[in-house]
């Protein structure tokens, strides 16, 4: 496989320094209620796309059904329509298999036997696996998810079932269950799969039995959830891999930064550039109607609605998550500028020159030493900062480990005076359940 010199040459990861975290938080409560509201009402009436018939229990659907869920990473969720409705996981289980096979063989590993780069072919392409040289390309379309299915921890076909099905439930908070019927179904046509399957055999890109690799990639799609379940498994790809919903830890933080980098290049297949370009959020599409986005920091979004479009995608889906990803601030593309001019570079005479900014000296030793309880209140609101997260580490690197943990304690404050906040909201806004 072809790589890139900077992926082994630099020590640039989190074993080597803790990675820096962009981080935010979504509106208030009753804000994300009210957009939530909005969006389901703006577009249920909508009824363009068409039920997706390749698969034929599929095409039994209801086109009406329609469910919107945003979980935080807080756990709390915001939820509207046919949010408890169950249909099949379908695509949208990949990102979360690539996610165990990460953490069981490393995501170096999985990147050198699976590939990571978009193939500009449709996710079920033939052509994709004989014009690459890597075959699998990514673990997003057909031919690399099922790669990926095979690298699942187990002896036997049995125990890579139960490995998938049991941390797929651990990112859904509950326990998942195959729907039978979904299972015949597509066992029934999935020859195209076979196919693939064989192909990458052919070429020492499968890493199981081709039949049995297919069986359970089959079975994997055929999983029932519901628009609640993959808004918290998206959460969950959030919130660095712990469940915010039930406290679980499912994966660790660095293999949540490179599935969520594989879906953000390859989660909408051939349409992918368009999606980020459009909407800048991590995404992944089912055939089933469901689609999940994951904002890191914030949460997750799911939304469940059968019509699709020509290349597979839920409409109403695709439209609510642009409306909501732009007035839920969830584009990790965008900003703003600065307010107020630019303020000249500050020398500061504990650590050297700094950016301007901010005219006071929370970190320099004398400003909290000096001026006391009004130098360390000062500390605390700093703490979070751009400019605080800017210079943390040069604290560190210096021994100065009693400013890390005051900077560590104005974070912690930060965080728990906004969930004060949402608290004290909660008590003062009735949960609207009506269209639950």
């Amino acid at each position: 496989m072809a790589k890139l010199s900077m992926n082994e040459k630099l020590p640039f990861d989190e074993a080597t320094a803790p990675p820096r975290v962009s981080t935010g938080d979504l509106p208030m409560h009753a804000e994300i209620r009210r957009l939530v509201t909005e969006a389901y009402e703006r577009y249920r009436s909508d009824d363009s796309g068409t039920v997706a018939d390749y698969i034929p229990l599929l095409a039994e659907a209801s086109p009406d059904l329609f469910g919107i869920a945003v979980v935080g990473a807080w756990g709390r969720s915001f939820e509207i329509g046919d949010v408890a409705a169950r249909f099949s996981i379908q695509s949208v289980s990949k990102p979360f298999v690539f996610a165990l096979v990460c953490d069981e063989l490393g995501y170096e590993a999985a990147r050198l036997r699976l590939g990571v780069n978009s193939t500009g072919f449709p996710f079920n392409s033939l052509m994709a696996v004989e014009l690459n040289a890597e075959r699998t390309m990514n673990p997003l379309v057909n031919a690399g998810a099922i790669a990926t299915t095979s690298l699942a921890p187990g002896s036997t076909p049995e125990e890579k079932w139960e490995s998938i099905r049991e941390r797929l439930s651990l990112f859904a908070g509950r326990e998942l269950t195959i729907n039978a019927e979904v299972y015949a179904s597509e066992s029934a046509t999935n020859r195209r799969n076979h196919g693939i399957a064989h192909l990458l055999n052919s070429y020492e890109r499968l890493y199981s039995d081709p039949d049995e690799a297919t069986d359970i990639y089959t079975r994997q799609c055929s999983l029932d959830v519901t628009t609640h379940d993959l808004a918290v498994m998206a959460s969950t790809l959030a919130n660095g891999g712990v469940n915010p919903v039930t406290g679980d830890t499912v994966i660790g933080p660095g293999v949540c930064r490179r599935v969520l980098a594989v879906m953000a290049s390859a989660g909408l297949y051939e349409l992918s550039g368009d999606w980020l370009y459009q909407i800048g959020v991590p995404g992944k599409s089912g055939v089933s109607g469901g689609i999940v986005t994951v904002a890191p920091g914030k949460g997750g979004l799911a939304t469940y609605s059968p019509p699709l479009d020509a290349a597979g995608n839920s409409v109403r889906g695709q439209l609510a998550t642009k409306y909501l990803a732009e007035r839920l601030g969830l584009n990790l593309f965008a900003s703003v500028p600065a307010e107020g001019p630019p303020v000249p570079a500050v020398i500061d005479s504990n650590w050297g020159l700094r950016p301007g900014g901010c005219a006071r000296r929370p970190f320099g030793r004398r400003s909290v030493q000096q001026h006391g309880d009004e130098g360390e209140e000062q500390h605390r609101q700093h703490a979070g900062t751009d400019e605080c997260r800017s210079v943390l580490p040069q604290h560190r690197a210096a021994g100065n480990s009693d400013l890390g943990q005051r900077h560590d304690e104005g974070q912690r404050g930060r965080r728990a005076q906004h969930q004060l906040s949402a608290l004290a909201e909660d008590q003062r806004v009735a949960v609207d359940n009506q269209h639950r």
